[in-house]
């Protein structure tokens, strides 16, 4: 501001005073006193000297002077996300009212389990589809210098899964895994089990199971809060188990030569009179040639022992410990290979865990010892005595 020429400016006041103000309600402007004229060019010449002017202490509140300056809109940031519960794999939109570019916002989803997504800076949105429960944060400094953080849950409805319908099996049919046998009397495995393989039950096996074998995996498109998250998108595994007694006990079993017990040999001429030296097999020369009706006890306690492997495995594999589909439906990782390991981790794990429990029905089952004829490669036809437990 420049000083001012006192004596124009007193002239300029005299003048005023012979000079009525119109519209005021008075007709004259009152005179001002010389010393309080001079006190007040003395403070108005102040601003030649740059010196700041400062409102009283106690008005400062009134005057707004300690605020800062928006640099966005008004009012307080809010956070907005909708919906916030959304259908899985279904779109969330999300915004950030009351923050510009100057605030440097900061966007982030931290989901449950504490899987991480990072989001956009210096954005007022953030938008996409989700697969993931979580939290949507946002990162910003206030208009203080003040760093602040809004946040907004969003919960996304779990799919239905569940294999229940997928897991059982049943009695097999000649020749049904028959290549799974290593010396067993009977045997409970996998429709698609092998002679070095036969303990393994879910199908694949835990060992084969990867993304397009037993599952598939997918990626979240775009940018939004779960991009880039890897999910099952689909499951195919199961469990088909066959229950199955030896071939050598059953009907379509292989014949041996008669020799060995006199007993059995005379009692397969009468039998077969036309070719007594016929090769015979176990269940003929004990059901035709000696009838021994200990022999086909013994093998419907083969089969009910099996058929209590087997219902215990399917009921163990329904339960929802050891539901796979459902237990895979919510993993999701930030890699494909980190989705693998967690979902043959929970498949091996499951699969033990039946496997176990099957073999325990064991521990309800009592033994009983059933003597009947069988075949012996050094002796030929004799009797034989097994204990097994049913």
């Amino acid at each position: 501001m420049a000083a001012h020429n006192l004596g124009q400016t007193h002239r300029h006041a005299e003048a005023y005073d012979r000079n009525p103000i119109r519209g005021s309600g008075n007709t004259h402007m009152r005179r001002i006193p010389p010393y309080g004229f001079l006190a007040l060019v003395a403070a108005l010449g102040g601003c030649a000297d740059n010196a700041k002017v400062v409102a009283p202490t106690d008005d400062r509140v009134n005057w707004d002077w300690d605020a800062g300056l928006r640099t966005f809109g008004g009012g307080p940031a809010v956070l907005i996300c909708s919906p916030t519960t959304v259908a899985f794999n279904g779109t969330v939109s999300c915004s950030l009212a009351n923050v510009g570019p100057f605030n440097f916002p900061t966007w982030r989803f931290l989901g449950f389990g504490g899987v991480p997504v990072d989001g956009p800076n210096g954005m007022g949105g953030w938008s996409g589809p989700m697969v993931l429960s979580g939290d949507v944060i946002v990162d910003y400094v206030d208009d203080f210098g003040q760093q602040q953080t809004e946040y907004q849950p969003i919960t996304v409805t779990r799919r239905t899964w569940s294999w229940a319908s997928l897991v059982g099996g049943q009695q097999g049919t000649p020749n049904e895994i028959d290549s799974c046998f290593l010396g067993e009397y009977a045997l409970t495995a996998s429709l698609f089990c092998t002679a070095t393989w036969a303990d393994k039950i879910f199908h694949p096996r835990p060992d084969q199971l990867s993304n397009g074998t037993g599952y598939a995996a997918a990626s979240v498109p775009g940018s939004g809060p779960n991009h880039g998250l890897w999910y099952v998108a689909s499951a195919s595994a199961d469990m088909d188990l066959r229950t199955q007694v030896r071939k050598w006990y059953r009907s379509d079993g292989p014949g041996s030569a008669m020799f060995g017990s006199v007993t059995v040999t005379f009692g397969c001429s009468q039998a077969f009179p036309t070719d007594p030296n016929g090769f015979r097999n176990v269940h003929t020369v004990n059901n035709v040639c000696v009838v021994t009706p200990a022999f086909n006890s013994f093998v419907n306690c083969l089969w009910s022992h099996e058929g209590q492997h087997l219902s215990t495995a399917t009921t163990s594999a329904q339960s929802s410990a050891n539901n796979v589909y459902a237990l895979w439906e919510p993993m999701v990782a930030t890699t494909s290979s980190g989705l693998q390991n967690i979902v043959s981790v929970a498949y091996s794990s499951a699969h033990d865990r039946v496997r176990t429990t099957s073999q325990n029905a064991e521990n309800t089952m009592t033994q009983h010892p059933y003597t009947f004829w069988d075949y012996i490669a050094a002796g030929g036809w004799q009797q034989t005595n097994e204990t097994i437990l049913c």
